[in-house]
């Protein structure tokens, strides 16, 4: 299924590779390591980290050491993972070697440049780049997505090493970014009419020189709002955009799916892990605050499972053919494979995305001293609670999923204190979260 590649100095190439499929079926990567996905090894990687964590933080290492100082790494450009793998890397490899903490803080202030490069230059260039497809004014949804998990992660990588500043300028970027999102993909949805290839949040755009907005790709018949483009829609509920943004994507994913229930993939055309594990992220993040959504993200994992298991051969894509899936894109490839593993996880009652094994509906769970949290925001600036919270089982520590409810913009207008509570996900254990409000000229 797939290859770790040792160190090739011959080469030039000092580090671990976890490469794409048969080294063969893939080679698009950067120059230096040809067979190594920046989408797909990158999701290897993390998951390699939880049982191979040496090999994985080296090949984690690779691959960050490779972006350059406009933070571009070469070979084929696909939506972003870089601090999630350095987060996920670091956490599994301070687990295993407590002792070398300070050894491990050093070498993510080494990598921190290139992450910090690599995120300002994606958030100015949320797209697809491979060969000929190189489109400057083209903006992808998919990408943006997957640059607000990743800064989300380049921001708990910051806390560690003291980068406060740029924090301030992640967060602007994120709230830069979900008002030209509103522009891009959701302007010309109206939740008020039904489903349609007219009414549909589009995938992609394209802005012409007069500011005006295309919806196909050049030189195919590859549109933004259609069913196959779906699949990197709906993904987007693991943001955290403005809440009416999130609105229409709750009310047109229950809009679309209505009816679909027996269809092999709930009437999606295709499946890729690497947007459909947010996909279902998504579906379970918002059940709080959207009720109607209660269940929909098992429903969503349990058809994903049942074609990936059925199909014999792991691959890129899930595609729906007739009444069945079918494997294609690249193949083999990993994708599929680490969508068995996730999911699996998932159902039986943990995440593992986030570099700790996360609790989802653990009744066995008690609460420690721990439990309860406290964050700083500043006026005007979303506060942000953390996923998971400390809990105990069995007298050991582990991490157990919140979802926290929507904090009302009032609530950080002004300095100042609020609290939120909420139930751990799955159990009546509740869990209070104290959010200080900050001046702009208080220290943080």
């Amino acid at each position: 299924m797939q290859n770790i590649v040792e160190p090739t100095p011959e080469n030039g190439y000092d580090y671990y590779q976890v490469t794409l499929g048969m080294a063969s079926a893939w080679h698009s990567g950067a120059v230096s390591a040809p067979n190594s996905c920046s989408w797909e090894s990158m999701y290897d990687i993390q998951q390699l980290s939880y049982i191979e964590p040496e090999i994985a933080w080296d090949a984690m290492r690779g691959f960050i050491y490779n972006i350059d100082e406009n933070g571009i790494l070469d070979g084929e450009c696909l939506p972003s993972q870089k601090a999630h793998t350095v987060w996920v890397s670091y956490l599994n490899m301070l687990k295993n070697h407590p002792e070398k903490e300070a050894e491990l803080k050093g070498e993510l202030e080494k990598l921190y440049p290139h992450l910090r490069n690599y995120l300002l230059w994606r958030a100015e260039n949320p797209r697809w780049i491979h060969g000929s497809n190189d489109f400057p004014n083209e903006k992808d949804l998919s990408f943006v997505t997957q640059w607000y998990s990743d800064v989300n992660y380049a921001i708990k990588i910051a806390e560690i090493i003291g980068k406060d500043e740029d924090i301030v300028v992640y967060r602007e970027k994120k709230a830069e970014l979900a008002e030209n999102s509103r522009v891009w993909f959701f302007d010309e949805y109206d939740p008020n009419q039904p489903d349609s290839l007219e009414n549909r949040i589009k995938a992609f755009c394209f802005i012409g020189e007069d500011g005006t907005l295309e919806h196909s790709w050049p030189g195919l018949s590859h549109d933004a709002q259609s069913r196959d483009a779906l699949t990197y829609v709906y993904e987007a509920m693991a943001v955290d955009f403005p809440k009416d943004l999130t609105d229409k994507l709750v009310h047109s994913y229950l809009s679309y799916t209505a009816g679909k229930e027996d269809e092999p993939l709930l009437g999606f055309e295709s499946y890729k892990y690497g947007d459909g594990c947010y996909t279902a992220y998504g579906l379970l993040e918002r059940e709080k605050q959207y009720p109607e959504l209660k269940g929909k993200w098992m429903e969503y994992v349990d058809a994903v499972l049942c074609n990936a298991v059925k199909n014999t051969e792991f691959g890129e894509v899930i595609r729906v053919y007739e009444d069945t899936t079918t494997i294609g894109g690249v193949h083999p490839s990993s994708f599929s494979a680490s969508a068995i593993i996730d999911y699996t996880y998932m159902k039986n009652g943990l995440r593992l995305d986030m570099g700790v094994p996360a609790a989802i509906g653990d009744s066995d769970m008690v609460k420690t001293e721990e439990t309860d949290v406290a964050v700083k925001t500043r006026i005007g600036v979303k506060p942000e609670l953390p996923k998971t919270v400390t809990m105990e089982k069995d007298g050991k520590e582990l991490e157990a999923l919140v979802l926290w409810p929507h904090i009302d913009e009032k609530q950080y207008g002004a300095k100042g204190k609020f609290q939120v509570t909420e139930q751990i996900y799955g159990t009546d254990l509740e869990v209070t979260g104290i959010v200080k409000v900050l001046s702009g000229n208080e220290k943080f």
